[in-house]
């Protein structure tokens, strides 16, 4: 009997036992990864952020959920989101290179303007030229790339269209950083310095002639309304491309599949993201003309490739000479433009 005993005492402590593995396993599938996100841009200007928390979330079945906190509900500024990973504040951010030239001064060779002709070649050379200094940013602030967005339809709006060296002669423009308006001054006009939120009255009462800025901002502020003339430059230097970045302490923390699947869904976001700038660009064009009557053009190919030649001088020289080895990346990416445009005609 007491075998006997002993038997169904061993087999009920090895059901328990099983019971404890299968229960254990069971809850720590159904575990939840709850992590912040912190952006320095709202969904005025950002109108698809909140698209990834959802791709995130169909990709890993609800097992990592994502809360977005948009500037003025965190205490990070656009330059700090680096700090806001690193710190473990906040588990995704976008950071945008321009503003983290407080770390590394070569990561300002994105906001050169015209120092790229197209989307696709600013991406090249975010990963080729810039390669190793983006990858030391990302490694030394433990930060893993998800996704990222250029800023298309960077345009020059005002009262005047950007046709010639003469149309900016006697001109005022608000500009918002030191590059801009190296880039004003090149092209021969006077560099402003306002708020964005001063624009409009600026542009009304003649205090600007213009204002560089995205086409779909302009029209989102009703600019238009006191700004008849746009003309679209893709100067790429005038804001980059934003990345959507990941803690990699918080991704290495889930399953190897969901580290997968969270990387699915930046692409897929990527994908999404881009495509809706691009026809968010071609609406706000469609809405200056239409609804503002407003004449809306691109910048002439020939005299783009004049204005390019020309910020050599005019600009990237001055900001090269900033800071050790800036004339040797300048080097870097003139040819690299240069390779890219004899392969890419």
């Amino acid at each position: 009997m007491k075998r006997k005993g002993f038997f169904v005492t061993g087999m009920l402590v090895l059901c328990m036992a099983v019971l404890v593995m299968y229960m254990g396993s069971a809850l720590g599938a159904e575990k939840v990864y709850n992590w912040k996100w912190y952006s320095p841009y709202n969904l005025a200007m950002s109108p698809t952020m909140d698209q990834l928390p959802k791709m995130i979330d169909k990709h890993t079945n609800g097992s990592v959920k994502v809360k977005l906190y948009v500037a003025g509900e965190h205490p990070f500024q656009g330059p700090d989101m680096p700090r806001a990973i690193k710190s473990g504040s906040a588990q995704m951010a976008d950071i945008l290179p321009g503003y983290c030239v407080g770390i590394d001064p070569r990561l300002g060779a994105t906001d050169l303007p015209f120092i790229a002709d197209s989307v696709a070649e600013h991406d090249a050379m975010m990963t080729t030229v810039l390669k190793n200094v983006t990858d030391k940013l990302y490694k030394d602030y433990g930060m893993v790339y998800l996704a990222s967005i250029p800023f298309p339809g960077q345009a020059l709006s005002g009262d005047m269209l950007l046709k010639d060296w003469n149309s900016l002669k006697g001109k005022k423009i608000r500009v918002y950083n030191k590059v801009t308006a190296d880039m004003i001054t090149t092209l021969g006009g006077s560099p402003a310095t306002l708020p964005s939120s001063e624009i409009y009255q600026a542009l009304e009462k003649g205090v600007v002639n213009g204002a560089l800025g995205a086409i779909v901002a302009a029209v989102k502020t009703k600019t238009f309304e006191v700004a008849k003339y746009a003309t679209i430059t893709n100067a790429y230097g005038q804001g980059s491309s934003y990345a959507f970045v990941v803690s990699k302490a918080a991704l290495d923390e889930l399953p190897k599949e969901l580290q997968a699947k969270v990387l699915e869904a930046g692409k897929e976001y990527q994908t999404y993201a881009r495509k809706y700038q691009y026809d968010d660009v071609e609406k706000a064009v469609g809405e200056a003309k239409e609804k503002y009557k407003a004449t809306v053009i691109t910048i002439d190919p020939a005299f783009r490739e004049e204005v390019r030649k020309k910020m050599k001088e005019g600009c990237w020289d001055k900001w090269a000479q900033t800071f050790q080895g800036g004339p040797e990346l300048l080097i870097e990416l003139e040819k690299f433009h240069e390779n890219w445009v004899k392969t890419h005609k």
